[in-house]
């Protein structure tokens, strides 16, 4: 599929969910998160576990990013804090989340042994129509 190698390739230290049980624990993650699941098998994922491919499957690029806020995340592997974060609303979200794989690694590294970690990263903003909302974020 040449979608999928342009979006690596594109975007650069990505990474690659290629295996069926990897896409597994993704669709699980994705479904508890959204309520939607890919039928893709091989896509790119970034730090957060947002996939260009996925977005353009479910035609929704904030998929895990609603509104523009409230980050949610898939970590499918420690890896994920070497990989950039795509659509970045705020730029701390990438930062916060290296630091949480960092600090958590060997609780991590033995959760995504067999299942995925989903979460969300939460803040008082739940609409960014409107710059002055940024007023509204309290830490």
């Amino acid at each position: 599929m040449k979608r999928l190698i342009t979006s690596g390739l594109m975007f650069g230290n990505l990474i690659h969910v290629d295996s069926p049980a990897l896409v597994e624990r993704y669709n699980r993650a994705l479904k508890h998160l959204t309520g939607k699941e890919t039928g893709l098998t091989d896509f790119y994922i970034d730090i957060s576990g947002y996939s260009p491919e996925v977005g353009d499957e479910l035609d929704d690029p904030l998929y895990l990013n609603h509104a523009g806020v409230n980050r949610q995340f898939i970590l499918l592997t420690t890896a994920q804090k070497t990989a950039p974060l795509l659509d970045a609303k705020f730029s701390t979200s990438r930062g916060i989340l290296r630091q949480f794989i960092e600090e958590n690694e060997p609780a991590l590294f033995a959760l995504t042994a067999r299942d995925a970690v989903a979460g969300e990263l939460v803040n008082s903003v739940f609409d960014m129509s409107d710059p002055k909302r940024l007023f509204d974020i309290r830490r």
